[in-house]
């Protein structure tokens, strides 16, 4: 497809949405309350705010121009895929502790960072600053996320 714009205002049973692969520049999914999965891949998106939508389980936007990603109250997230974006530690550090707690048997896990191309942007350290370590940490350790990059090869494997 070739979409620039996207109106999905008012669609509040909306459970599902995949625009993945246009030209979206922006996507405002604010008062989708029953949207469980975003796929919004592919696009140009600076930014992608889905704080307060609590029932998304799955977020895939991956190969953005995100510099900033708001998943606050996001309570039932399990799945996140952000890689190929423009996200600096700072954005990271605000993920990291905005993203829920889960039990380990949710098996939540966040693809982050992709080894193999030339064209990721996202920071890949997370041990400095000292704010973005702890954030990290955090996540795994005491929110159960597993924590993922994509290897030269394209498979996912832990950071």
């Amino acid at each position: 497809n070739q979409l620039k714009t996207l109106n999905v205002s008012g669609l509040t049973a909306l459970q599902e949405l995949d625009c993945n692969t246009n030209q979206l520049k922006t996507l405002n999914v604010k008062g989708l309350t029953a949207l469980q999965e975003l796929s919004c891949s592919s696009n140009q998106l600076t930014e992608l705010n889905v704080q307060g939508l609590i029932k998304l389980q799955q977020l895939y936007c991956s190969n953005n121009q995100l510099t900033a990603l708001n998943v606050q109250s996001c309570t039932a997230l399990k799945k996140l895929e952000c890689f190929q974006n423009k996200l600096n530690a700072d954005a990271f550090t605000k993920l990291f502790n905005d993203l829920p707690a889960r039990e380990v048997s949710d098996k939540a896990k966040a693809l982050l960072y992709a080894d193999q191309t030339a064209s990721e942007e996202n920071c890949k350290d997370f041990n400095t600053p000292a704010e973005l370590k702890t954030a990290f940490e955090n996540a795994k350790n005491i929110k159960h996320w597993k924590m993922k990059k994509t290897d030269r090869f394209g498979f996912p494997s832990d950071i």
